[in-house]
């Protein structure tokens, strides 16, 4: 009976994190030295009335910032949205591939950015978000 339960349990944990993508968001001191890692978990909702999984925006702190990625995963346009931030905040937003080619890069950050991955194929990306001295490392990925 208890490997039974275990056994279930099991289960339902590898489903849980079936639906889940993970994330991590690093920050560095002015030396670069890593002073924060922080895991981001993003979790696929079932919406009444429909067959398909939306993704919930994925939020994470960047020092006193917001950072909200939406959809993920996503069919091509990925949206970015920075709350908190400072006007005279410098930084930008580069995108690679798996293979460590650089894909898209936009130099200046702001408070609602757009990237553009709808001419690229399926598969896994890796994002790269800058602000000052900060950074936060994303996992995107393109259906």
């Amino acid at each position: 009976m208890k490997k039974s339960i275990y056994l279930l349990g099991l289960i339902i944990c590898v489903c849980f994190r079936l639906q889940a993508q993970i994330t991590y968001e690093y920050a560095y001191d002015n030396a670069g030295n890593r002073i924060l890692r922080h895991l981001v978990e993003v979790r696929h909702v079932q919406t009444p009335g429909h067959s398909d999984s939306v993704a919930t925006p994925v939020e994470a702190a960047l020092g006193e910032m917001q950072i909200n990625v939406m959809p993920n995963p996503t069919t091509g346009d990925l949206q970015i949205a920075i709350s908190k931030l400072p006007q005279e905040a410098q930084g930008g937003i580069t995108v690679w591939d798996l293979q460590s080619k650089e894909i898209c890069r936009q130099e200046g950050i702001y408070a609602t950015n757009r990237i553009d991955l709808s001419k690229q194929p399926k598969g896994v990306y890796l994002m790269q978000i800058r602000v000052g001295s900060k950074k936060s490392e994303w996992r995107i990925v393109k259906e």
